[in-house]
C-alpha cells in the first residue's frame, strides 16, 4: 500500500491540494486529549448557539463511514498577494473566489473516484468543514501542521492560511508521522485578538469572536 499512498498523495497535489498527509484510524494518543477537550469547550459553552458542534459523530470517525481506516487530510493555501479595492468592503481572502466547500469537496470527490479506480470495492467520503468531524486534530494526525494557541492548523509552510479537507476510506493506508507542536511559549495570538476571544491558550469563546458575529450569529 506504501506506492498506493504516494501515489495517492501525488494525484491529490494534481488537484491543487498542498500539503497531504495521511492518519490511521482510529489516530494516535493525542486524538483523545483533542476530544477531551472539545467537551470541556462544549461544557463551557463556548459554542454560543452553534448547538452542530455538539453533534456526536464529530468524536466518532467510525459514524461518519463505517469501517474507515484511513484519513486522507489536504489542504489548499489560499494566500494572495492581492490587496483589496481602496473602499471596498472587508472580506478574509478565503472568501475572495469560490466557496471553498465547493471546491475542496469537488477535488475530494475526484480523489475519491480515483481511489476506487485503483483500489474496486473501496469507500471514501469527501468531508470539508460543514461535515462534523474533529477536523483539525485529524489534519494534526496526518502531519499538515499542529493546532496552534488560536486553535487553528499551523502548518510551516503556509502558516494558518490554509483550509482542510478530508478524504475518508476503508483503504487501509500507511500514515504520516503527526505533526509536532511548535507554539511554545509564544502568545502572539492571544495578544492579537481584539476581543480577548482567546480566553487561553487553545481555547476561543465564540461569543466574543468577531468571526462568529459576522459569520455564524443570525442574531446579529
Amino acid at each position: 500500500m506504501v506506492d498506493l499512498a504516494d501515489t495517492l498523495k501525488e494525484q491529490a497535489r494534481q488537484l491543487g491540494f498542498d500539503p497531504v498527509g495521511i492518519a490511521a484510524v482510529p489516530g494516535g494518543p493525542r486524538l483523545p486529549l483533542r476530544t477531551a477537550a472539545l467537551e470541556r469547550w462544549l461544557a463551557a459553552g463556548h459554542q454560543a448557539d452553534m448547538a452542530w458542534m455538539a453533534d456526536p459523530r464529530r468524536r466518532a470517525v467510525e459514524a461518519l463511514l463505517p469501517g474507515v481506516r484511513s484519513v486522507v487530510a489536504v489542504g489548499l493555501p489560499y494566500w494572495v498577494e492581492a490587496e483589496r479595492a481602496p473602499g471596498s468592503l472587508k472580506v478574509a481572502r478565503y472568501g475572495w473566489g469560490r466557496d471553498y466547500h465547493r471546491v475542496i469537496d469537488g477535488r475530494l470527490r475526484a480523489l475519491g473516484r480515483w481511489l476506487e479506480q485503483q483500489v474496486p470495492g473501496v469507500r471514501w467520503r469527501a468531508c470539508v468543514d460543514s461535515t462534523p468531524l474533529l477536523d483539525k486534530a485529524w489534519a494534526e494526525e496526518a502531519g499538515l501542521g499542529w493546532i496552534g494557541k488560536h486553535s487553528n492548523l499551523i502548518s510551516r509552510e503556509h502558516g494558518s492560511w490554509l483550509l482542510i479537507g478530508h478524504l475518508l476510506t476503508t483503504a487501509e493506508l500507511p500514515a504520516d508521522p503527526p505533526a509536532v507542536p511548535a507554539c511554545g511559549a509564544c502568545s502572539a495570538c492571544l495578544d492579537a485578538c481584539p476581543t480577548a476571544a482567546i480566553s487561553e491558550p487553545f481555547v476561543v469563546d465564540a461569543r466574543r469572536c468577531i468571526a462568529f458575529h459576522t459569520i455564524e450569529n443570525r442574531d446579529a
